[in-house]
């Protein structure tokens, strides 16, 4: 398995809140039914106890922490629950591959991208969401998000985060405000400048389909409820296909061009980048790199035939999966625990720790979030964006 650290720690019940995690006050979420409050974290009496529990997330700085304290402040709630946690990094995007390779053997609970649900969904890897879990989640997260843990009638995830679609990163001494929305004068004016635009085409489908959902291409997978695909539409292979195509080759011909999205090596490169694609991942990185020169914004239009064409772009989530067990116990606890990790004010501490973009509506229409300068292009760029549903491996 990928895992690159181990942190083991246990956790005793105490009153380290990390900011009251999981306060008192319920949510103003996106619905009218449930609203999550301290009473949704609670364990059942009967399930309070000790717990071994493994947990795979995130290796970006400072998370382990965060979730340690925030696992923490789970048990403060819960007087009589003791959680001994193992954290081991993991990156999102393996996640499924070393779940399904064996799924005994894997974490207790887990955090996942969302092209990964249908796979993990499908091996079995992923518990049923309880019906009051299911209620309180989709009052409370973004439509997409919803989605996004839903196969059938069911859901099988949590919603951690809406921030997983991308956008652009632009030095503004090269690319000025009056051309940031034509790609073609981008690509002349970083040409000018002898950089380069950086645009991941050559090995990515996910930076691919900007190109084609821009001229409204689609391609969409329905699941039933064990996660098996039962229906796809699908006009890539089409006239439309054969204008992003040629949209596609206007930049890729450019001696500017480069299949990269990767910020901090496109920056930095001998022949530094003026243009990167890439997401809120990124956002420290291209900061580092060009400081105040910075600028960041929606996907540009490109041009056929007089056609102006928005690139569109693929929006998506990281979930979090609780692993079958068969403790109902401890599937109780770790359910709890999943709901609360990713509730409101857990949202919101990830924020403020390495800003995350949040799934809570709540948290998403603050203003400290909304004045980030990487959610809010990804905000601009989501009008043009595409749900990341399930899709098949193959696929990609």
């Amino acid at each position: 398995m990928k895992i690159k650290n181990i942190l083991t720690i246990s956790l005793l019940s105490s009153t380290m809140l990390l900011g009251a995690c999981g306060g008192t006050n319920p949510g103003q979420g996106g619905g009218s039914g449930h609203k999550p409050m301290t009473a949704d974290y609670k364990v059942n009496a009967e399930a309070l106890g000790t717990y071994d529990v493994k947990m795979w997330g995130s290796e970006t700085e400072g998370i382990p922490a965060v979730f340690a304290q925030q696992v923490d402040a789970f048990e403060a709630l819960n007087p009589g629950l003791t959680i001994n946690l193992t954290y081991e990094e993991v990156s999102e995007a393996n996640a499924s591959a070393d779940v399904l390779q064996d799924v005994d053997a894997a974490a207790d609970i887990y955090s996942f991208a969302q092209d990964q649900f249908a796979d993990l969904v499908m091996g079995n890897a992923l518990s049923r969401l309880p019906t009051v879990h299911q209620q309180v989640i989709a009052n409370n997260n973004d439509g997409g998000s919803v989605a996004a843990v839903t196969s059938g009638d069911y859901a099988y995830g949590y919603p951690m985060t809406s921030d997983n679609g991308y956008f652009m990163y632009y030095d503004k001494r090269v690319v000025s405000e009056d051309i940031v929305g034509n790609m073609e004068a981008i690509v002349e004016a970083v040409e000018d400048a002898g950089k380069t635009f950086a645009f991941e085409t050559n090995t990515s489908a996910w930076y691919i389909a900007s190109f084609f959902f821009g001229a409204n291409c689609v391609s969409k997978w329905t699941t039933d409820s064990e996660g098996t695909f039962t229906a796809v539409q699908d006009d890539w292979n089409s006239a439309k296909g054969l204008v992003a195509m040629r949209g596609m080759q206007n930049l890729v011909k450019s001696t500017a061009y480069v299949s990269s999205s990767n910020a901090a090596e496109s920056f930095a490169a001998a022949t530094p980048a003026a243009v990167v694609v890439s997401g809120t991942w990124d956002y420290n990185n291209a900061v580092a790199a060009l400081g105040e020169n910075l600028g960041v914004a929606e996907l540009p239009s490109y041009h056929v035939d007089g056609q102006e064409i928005h690139l569109g772009s693929f929006s998506g989530n990281k979930l979090m999966g609780v692993k079958p067990q068969t403790d109902s116990k401890k599937n109780h606890v770790l359910h709890k625990l999943a709901l609360y990790l990713t509730g409101k004010e857990c949202q919101e501490q990830r924020f403020d720790a390495v800003a995350w973009g949040p799934s809570n509506i709540e948290v998403a229409n603050l203003a400290k979030v909304q004045a980030n300068p990487a959610l809010a292009a990804l905000l601009k760029q989501s009008a043009y964006a595409t749900p990341q549903g399930a899709i098949p491996g193959a696929w990609w």
